[in-house]
């Protein structure tokens, strides 16, 4: 469904992509980014998709809210190899 993500490879060389329109069973995907790489016989997975990622900085950021609720944030970034 459009919205889902989608893990294409495993392991250190899986790729994180969004699902951008609702697909058919035998229809095309379109997703974002766009790949860059060729994964001809690359695993698929659907459930629990996963991508690999580097903190941009050492620097991270939290809070504590009124009614003791925690938030934490951080950036980071794609790996690419």
């Amino acid at each position: 469904k459009a919205g889902d993500y989608i893990q294409l490879g495993t392991t250190s060389a899986s790729k994180l992509h969004k699902v951008l329109a609702d697909v058919s069973a035998t229809g095309s995907v379109d997703i974002w980014p766009n790949l860059k790489a060729t994964y001809s016989g690359a695993a698929v997975t659907v459930d629990n998709a996963k991508g690999v990622f580097r903190l941009t900085s050492n620097m991270q950021e939290w809070q504590i809210g009124n009614s003791s609720t925690y938030g934490i944030s951080f950036e980071a970034v794609e790996v690419i190899t």
